[in-house]
């Protein structure tokens, strides 16, 4: 069904709202995915690294919470060595001294910092 909107015949234009609508679901669909590629314009300068793992939902690998509604996948290798520092949004202030403990480095202080960015403020 997808072929028929790249085609040269405009064929697309054919098809009734119903068919369209559900073309326009599919593509969404497929699209859906793309957006944890991509980082709003408003963050630009935050350097981070976004990792994808496309599996089956029932992978063994998923791990899920129902109450805390999470589902990860544990990275085979840690992390916390490559962290130089952690910016916690206003709200996450509280949590700081968890930060400073996990990283477990000298001079944490300067390690664990609570961003100023007015998005982020969900207190």
């Amino acid at each position: 069904m997808l072929k028929l909107i790249f085609t040269e015949d405009n064929s697309y234009k054919k098809y009734n709202k119903e068919e369209k609508q559900q073309i326009l679901e599919t593509v969404q669909f497929i699209l859906l995915p793309l957006q944890y590629l991509v980082k709003h314009i408003a963050f630009q300068e935050e350097q981070e690294c976004r990792i994808m793992y496309i599996t089956q939902f029932r992978d063994e690998k998923i791990h899920s919470n129902r109450e805390e509604q999470k589902m990860y996948v544990e990275y085979e290798e840690s992390v916390l060595p490559h962290i130089d520092k952690i910016w916690l949004s206003p709200g996450a202030a509280k949590d700081q001294d968890f930060f400073r403990i996990l990283l477990d480095k000298e001079d944490n202080d300067n390690k664990v910092r609570i961003s100023q960015n007015p998005f982020r403020n969900k207190e």
